[in-house]
This record gives C-alpha cells, sequence and structure tokens, in this order.
C-alpha cells in the first residue's frame, strides 16, 4: 500500500481560494488492503469529516484518491493524510504520505 499527496487549490464560488490535499493510495501487493481508512489531520489535529473517512477493501491493483479542503490559515506542511488499513493476516498498518509504515499495536 502507497500513500502520496498532491498540493492544490479550491476557489469557491466569490471568495478567495483555499488550500487543499489530494490523498492518492494504490495498492501494489497481491493480496486485499481490508478496512482502510484516511485520517485527516491538520498539524496534530483530526480535521473534518467524516474522519476517519472510510475507503473500505483496496483489491490488489486498485487505486482512489480523496480530497479535502483546508482554512486558508492551515499549515499545509504539517496537514494531511495518513491511512489505516488491516492486511490479510489482520495486521493492522498506518502509511504516512512520506513513506513510512507502522504496525499498530
Amino acid at each position: 500500500m502507497f500513500l502520496w499527496e498532491e498540493r492544490a487549490t479550491h476557489s469557491p464560488p466569490d471568495e478567495p481560494p483555499v488550500p487543499a490535499a489530494i490523498a492518492h493510495v494504490i495498492n501494489t501487493s497481491d493480496q486485499p488492503a481490508y478496512d482502510a481508512e484516511l485520517y485527516w489531520r491538520r498539524g496534530s489535529a483530526g480535521y473534518g469529516e467524516p474522519n476517519p473517512q472510510p475507503l473500505g477493501t483496496i483489491m490488489p491493483g486498485a487505486n482512489t484518491s480523496s480530497s479535502r479542503d483546508f482554512p486558508r490559515d492551515t499549515n499545509m506542511a504539517v496537514s494531511g493524510a495518513v491511512l489505516r488499513f488491516r492486511d490479510a493476516a489482520g495486521v493492522i498498518w498506518m502509511r504516512r504520505p512520506d513513506g513510512g509504515l507502522t504496525e499498530q499495536l
């Protein structure tokens, strides 16, 4: 499972642009990833609804993307999404967009 992010801006009608993050998830394994969820963060706090955002089962080779707008004063260097999922053996993992992968106990 890989997660990477893009930064963007979204322009609501008649308003200045707001920062946005686009999270891309791809399953490069030959096994499904179960109970996948994106945890959206604004700094160290959770942000937005739903949070976590359920993605469900991601089959081998499948990919999905999701985006979220943030308030204008958000420090996007420390905001975005992390991915949590369960593998076929029942182990729960957390994947960060910087490539970090940690087992969740």
